[in-house]
C-alpha cells in the first residue's frame, strides 16, 4: 500500500509539473513522513550524500512549492528559505528519510543537535523557529524570545496532540516535520 501511495505521489507530481502547477497546498497526500525517524547509521548517511532529494517549502497559510530539480542537501535549505518560511528535506523521495526541516527560516539539520525540550540547552535560534512556526500555526507560546518555557512547552503538548503524535512537549524528528509542513 505504501508504495502505491508514493508512487501515486510521484504520478501527480509529474502531472502537475507537466501543467505548470508547481504550487501545492500544504499538508496534502504528498506529505508523506518518513516510515521512520531513527537515527541513520554512517553507511546510509554516505549513500545519503548522492542520492536525490525531496525538497518542499511552505509558508503558514498553506502555500506550498516543490522542486523536482536534483540538488545538494545544503543547497536543498537554501532553496527552502528563499521560497518559504519553512519545509523539509526527505532522501531519495516522498516518504524517504527526512534528513532535516527549516522553521522560520532556521535550519534544522538532524545530523546535528537538534532535540529541544524544557529545562535543557536548547539551541536559542531552534527554539525561535519553533516557537515562530506555532505562533503562525495559531497556538500561544508567549514571546518568541528563545527560551523554550512553560508556554511553549504547553503549545507543543497541544500541537502535538492535534496531529496525533505523542503528546510529550518534546520536538523531536517527528514534531519537526509535522511542524514544517502543518497550516492553520
Amino acid at each position: 500500500m505504501r508504495k502505491m501511495t508514493v508512487s501515486l505521489v510521484g504520478f501527480f507530481m509529474i502531472l502537475f509539473s507537466s501543467l505548470g502547477m508547481s504550487s501545492i497546498h500544504a499538508d496534502g497526500f504528498e506529505d508523506v513522513p518518513s516510515q521512520s525517524y531513527e537515527e541513520v547509521g554512517s553507511e546510509k548517511m554516505m549513500q545519503s550524500l548522492t542520492s536525490s532529494y525531496y525538497v518542499r517549502a511552505f509558508n503558514c497559510q498553506g502555500g506550498s512549492t516543490l522542486t523536482s530539480s536534483s540538488r545538494s542537501e545544503t543547497s536543498g535549505y537554501n532553496w527552502i528559505v528563499s521560497k518559504g518560511t519553512k519545509g523539509y528535506i526527505q532522501s531519495g523521495g516522498s516518504g524517504g528519510n527526512t534528513l532535516g526541516v527549516v522553521l522560520n527560516n532556521t535550519i534544522i539539520d538532524f545530523s546535528h543537535s537538534y532535540l529541544a525540550k524544557r529545562g535543557s540547552a536548547n539551541n536559542a535560534s531552534q527554539v525561535r523557529g519553533i516557537q515562530s512556526t506555532l505562533s503562525c500555526l495559531g497556538y500561544s507560546v508567549g514571546s518568541v524570545d528563545g527560551i523554550f518555557g512553560a508556554q511553549t512547552e504547553a503549545a507543543v503538548k497541544e500541537f502535538q496532540q492535534s496531529r496525533g503524535l505523542t503528546a510529550d512537549g518534546i520536538v523531536g524528528k517527528q514534531t519537526y516535520h509535522h511542524l514544517s509542513h502543518a497550516t492553520y
